[in-house]
């Protein structure tokens, strides 16, 4: 069964705000995440699921125009 997208913000270690974003938590320890700006983003960075909003690392392991896939971490 596969998750609803939910809320999410991508935080990148020199920029003042969040990016708000959808993602989906494909298993416990990835997540597809669907944003404007997957070409732009560092191979690393956090992000933060809906609805508790706690930052995990996350490092990309595909991407595509206006998606990517990342690892995340605990």
């Amino acid at each position: 069964m596969q998750m609803p997208p939910v809320a999410a913000k991508i935080t990148l270690k020199y920029w003042p705000r969040p990016l708000g974003c959808r993602a989906v938590l494909t298993t416990q320890a990835r997540a597809l995440i669907s944003t404007n700006l997957a070409s732009s983003l560092p191979d690393g960075f956090c992000l933060a699921l809906a609805p508790d909003f706690i930052p995990r690392l996350c490092a990309v392991t595909w991407r595509g125009e206006r998606a990517l896939e990342v690892a995340l971490s605990e």
